[in-house]
């Protein structure tokens, strides 16, 4: 019988599969997801039409035993549209199932504090399928976001915009002249965190890098909020 996993929380759990681990492609939902569980952050995942990403039914006729086995069985998963909505749906499925995956393994209680992070689910593309799986396991994922979240409640926890930054801030709000004070707070907050999971970053610093990083998860629409 395999041991039980004990969360940074104290909580024990039998061990599952490493469905973070498991997850193919998705690396941009990837990061957000350790961001929002380092920030205390809330993650908003929307699918889209990918058609652009439409599988090359030649390319799949070439793939052969096991890959073939892989593709075959992703798209008897989407009910034989590997495209699309249906796709995408199901694709956010996985992630938010990785999500609280991952959650619990860094003890993260899953209550947002300050700022949400929206990325949009594209379906998977043939390469996505057919690369190898990422080599960092669930362990050295929640670890860094226990690293992390350490330092944000530390050396970055009064962390605030550097001079680039400040510029960068100063340029994104004349173009969205709309946006409030607290919506940009929020991406300040995301910045913070962002620089938390940096072992580079200076103590108290949220660097040009970093905000950037951070404008990238908010919409249109919630920048003009």
């Amino acid at each position: 019988m395999a041991a039980q996993i004990v969360t940074p929380a104290g909580e024990a759990f039998e061990p599952t599969p490493d469905v973070f681990k498991a997850l193919a492609g998705q690396e941009t939902a990837k990061r957000a997801i350790e961001i929002a569980l380092t920030g205390d952050h809330d993650l908003s995942l929307s699918p889209f039409e990918g058609g652009e990403l439409r599988f090359n039914r030649y390319d799949i006729e070439r793939c052969q035993a096991p890959q073939r086995a892989v593709v075959d069985a992703y798209i008897a998963r989407c009910g034989g549209e590997p495209y699309g909505l249906k796709a995408a749906e199901l694709a956010v499925k996985d992630i938010r199932e990785a999500w609280r995956h991952l959650g619990r393994m860094a003890g993260n209680c899953f209550a947002p504090m300050h700022g949400r992070l929206h990325v949009m689910v594209a379906p998977l593309s043939l390469c996505d399928l057919l690369l190898p799986p990422p080599a960092e396991s669930r362990e050295q994922v929640a670890a860094r976001i226990t690293a992390a979240r350490q330092r944000l409640a530390g050396e970055h926890a009064a962390s605030t915009l550097d001079y680039n930054a400040g510029q960068l801030a100063a340029q994104f709000r004349r173009h969205f002249a709309t946006m409030t004070d607290d919506a940009f707070a929020e991406i300040v907050a995301i910045g913070r965190t962002i620089a938390a999971l940096d072992p580079r970053s200076q103590a108290g610093r949220i660097e040009r890098i970093h905000l950037a990083e951070a404008m990238s998860y908010r919409t249109t629409k919630q920048v003009s909020a």
